[in-house]
Order: C-alpha cells, then structure tokens, then sequence
C-alpha cells in the first residue's frame, strides 16, 4: 500500500492509485474478519484514516472511468474529455498537496492496527464466509438496482481478498468457486462502472446525446448480464465445509 501511495505522489500515475484502493480494500477485508473473529478490539474504527484516503483516491478513479468513457463513445479531441481531464488533473494535485496528512494517517494506522493482528480460528473463519455469503445472496435477492448490485460486490470482493491468503488446505475445504464469483464481481464491475461514468457525463452540459445513450445501452447489457449471473448465486458460489 504504502509502496504505491508514494509512486502516485511521484508519478501521477493513476494505476498506482488503482493499486493503492485495492491494498487497502485489502486491509478492510482483513479487519473485517478480524472484528469478527474477536472482541477485543474494533479494526474498523482505527482504519477510518484509510477511510478518508480511499474516498479521496476514488474521485479521482471515478473521473478516469469517465475519460475512458468518453475516448471510447466520443473521441479524445472532443471537448468534453478536456473538461474532464482539467477535472482530473486538478483533483490529482489537490491529492498530492495532502501527501503528508495523508502518509501521517497511514502510519497512525500502522502503529495501532498491527500489533493487535492475531491468530483467527478455523471455525471463525468458516462462520464468517457462511455469513458473509448469506448477505451477498439476500443482496442479489432483492429488486436489482445500482445500491444492491455495488454492495454485493463489495462483500465479494472482500470474501476474494480473504480467500487468497488462506492456507491451501483451508480453501480446499471451504470450496469457494472463485472463477464463478470473480466472473460475477467482475460483470457488476463494469456495470458500476458504466452507471459512474453515465451520470458524470449527465451532468455534463458538453456531453452530447448519444455518447451518453451509448453508455446507457452499454450499461443495460452488463445489466442484465449481472442480473443473469446472480440468479444462479446459491447454487453456483461455494459448497462450504465446516473447519
């Protein structure tokens, strides 16, 4: 994480920052299991600091998918992707200006988080995928829309992120289909991300018609495709064994 904060402070490269989101979605998915598994100490109250860096990084990730957006449906020389791309420069240097603040948040979290990371037991960690994964289908059960969608990925993701540090064995026995569940994260991803981009370019008084049909058109196939894909989510996504 802390790798990737310092090569966007220096490079502006915006796929440091998309790196930076995800080590600390990351982080938030292992408290998560932390919190669950004991309670001697709330996590997520001490990764609020992250909290704040994370929403500020996802600004300026938002503007980008938008750019992207508008390269594909509209052209680069368009004037509206100038306007945006003023946008996006301007909220990268206001990000950069916090340099300090923000490595200072990062290091308050380090020195409180780490020394309370412990040993989580098997029967924790199966209990809390079996939770977890009964929110994401009481999610997916409701009336689609953009909250239920986006809050069931999150909750995937967050199970993804844990599952990739376990010990092989433990995932054996746990079974998570992750080629289903990354193919299903993945399809509600690009539909966040047309929704984000479309209500940008919305609000755009340079955004003709039909780049924004366009995405409109594109953002309904993905979803339908989500919608198709969630349907079979209790059947499809794990076949779990108690640890």
């Amino acid at each position: 994480m802390v790798t990737h904060f310092y090569a966007f402070v220096e490079t502006q490269n915006v796929e440091d920052l998309h790196h930076l989101r995800i080590e600390i979605k990351k982080i938030f998915a292992l408290a998560a299991l932390l919190e669950f598994s004991t309670d001697s100490f709330v996590f997520s109250e001490c990764l609020k600091p992250l909290k704040a860096i994370f929403m500020k990084a996802g600004e300026i990730r938002n503007i980008q998918l938008a750019l992207r957006a508008i390269m594909r449906y509209a052209g680069k020389k368009s004037s509206l992707y100038e306007v945006q791309q003023a946008i996006l420069i301007n909220l990268i240097n206001l990000f950069c200006l916090k340099t300090d603040l923000f490595a200072r948040k990062i290091k308050k979290v380090h020195e409180s988080v780490l020394p309370k990371i412990c040993d989580i037991e098997n029967g924790s960690i199966s209990s809390w995928f079996e939770k977890e994964l009964l929110a994401v289908e009481m999610f997916f059960a409701k009336k689609s829309s953009r909250e239920n969608m986006h809050e069931g990925r999150k909750i995937l993701k967050k199970l993804l992120y844990v599952y990739e540090i376990l010990h092989k064995p433990i995932q054996d026995k746990l079974r998570l289909n992750k080629h289903y569940l990354n193919k299903l994260q993945e399809a509600i991803g690009k539909w966040h991300d047309a929704t984000v981009s479309m209500v940008i370019l919305s609000r755009s008084n340079v955004a003709c018609d039909e780049t924004v049909k366009k995405l409109s058109d594109r953002k309904q196939k993905l979803s339908n495709l989500c919608c198709a894909l969630s349907k079979s989510f209790s059947k499809e996504s794990v076949t779990l064994v108690r640890l």
